[in-house]
């Protein structure tokens, strides 16, 4: 039983030690059987950490919301950038392969337009 009474107050800690104050006052109070007061004192400390854990959850999960939008608006403005860059990319090509000669403004399909003919796709 002694072996158990300090394992108990040890994982209060780090598992190994047990602060001395903490160990006097759980022997003082191991004297004698549980009275009402001592029994409404635990209930009264498991009710107040149970508030403080839902506290502690809803903060929580307000934070992982809060990391899921900014994750999700990173991802699309990374999307948005990509997509940027491959219309400026294709512009380069054909502003290029108009001055060589071998693109015709003429022969364009405008995709923009939802046109999905002769291979346009987006």
């Amino acid at each position: 039983d002694v072996e158990v009474f300090f394992q108990m107050l040890a994982s209060a800690n780090d598992g190994l030690h047990v602060d001395l104050k903490i160990l006097a006052d759980a022997c003082v109070r191991m004297k004698g059987l549980a009275t009402s007061i001592d029994l409404q004192s635990l209930s009264f400390e498991t009710k107040l950490m149970s508030r403080r854990q839902e506290v502690s959850f809803k903060l929580l999960s307000k934070n992982v919301e809060r990391l899921e939008e900014l994750f999700f608006q990173a991802v699309s403005k990374q999307h948005g950038d990509l997509q940027m860059s491959a219309s400026r990319l294709h512009a380069d090509l054909q502003s290029s392969a108009s001055r060589l000669g071998v693109y015709k403004p003429s022969e364009h399909i405008n995709c923009s337009n939802g046109d999905r003919r002769k291979g346009c796709s987006l």
